[in-house]
């Protein structure tokens, strides 16, 4: 009798752990959490796209900028946000041409909406982005039988930059460029689609693409059939 007893005391005693434990479980509240943390576009993800290119989030909305070139009817998204869910899908295309809406579900089935704005870059956004002083990672350079007016021939091959390297578009309307313990000055003009660079004689490239770590400028004049281009790896 008193070992059937004690049996019935553990048995008790287990029944109530395991409901004190069901109790706990069931108390735990359902998460409200549901933000957005970061919208990258992956060069991996979109055919066009050099580099990837992150958006800025300020509040609700999600603004992104693009080159001219990038077709923006069916852009790749990467999304890091939290939450348990959020529609459309992650890194799935969708058309941005016009604003998109993306909604963030919470584990506890509250929402909150973001608006996703997509553009293209300004005659003001280049011109804010070449205008500064950059360090020099590599500076890369293509001919193809051109020749400046007045000025030689460029020579091609990949310069390896040095610490002390750098590349000045500054304020003043002139480019200091610094590389190899050598410094070269031009006077330069931004203007939409290309720059201007007056050294020994004047001369106009096309900006055939820009972004916060590359510039390539492209020359090629009706007069001649080669090609020049030039591309600057840099570095704030």
């Amino acid at each position: 009798m008193h070992r059937l007893i004690h049996f019935l005391s553990i048995l008790c005693l287990f029944y109530f752990v395991l409901m004190g434990c069901s109790k706990d479980d069931s108390s735990q509240p359902s998460s409200s959490e549901k933000k957005l943390n970061g919208v990258v576009f992956k060069a991996a993800d979109n055919p066009g796209l050099q580099e990837d290119i992150t958006g800025t989030i300020a509040g609700d909305s999600m603004k992104v900028k693009f080159p001219s070139t990038i077709v923006l009817s069916a852009l790749v998204p990467t999304i890091d946000f939290t939450g348990s869910s959020i529609t459309p899908t992650n890194r799935t295309a969708q058309n941005f041409t016009n604003p998109v809406t993306y909604t963030i579900s919470a584990q506890d089935g509250s929402t909150r909406s973001y608006l996703f704005n997509s553009a293209y870059r300004t005659f003001n956004d280049t011109v804010s982005m070449i205008v500064t002083k950059w360090g020099i990672i590599k500076d890369s350079s293509i001919n193809t039988g051109f020749a400046f007016p007045n000025c030689g021939t460029p020579n091609p091959g990949v310069y390896i930059g040095l610490p002390t390297d750098y590349c000045d578009f500054n304020i003043d309307g002139k480019v200091y460029l610094y590389g190899n313990n050598h410094l070269a000055t031009a006077s330069y003009q931004i203007l939409p689609g290309k720059m201007v660079f007056v050294d020994c004689t004047t001369t106009e490239a096309a900006i055939q693409y820009l972004s916060a770590t590359r510039l390539t400028l492209f020359w090629s004049y009706s007069s001649q059939t080669g090609q020049y281009t030039r591309t600057l790896y840099l570095k704030k």
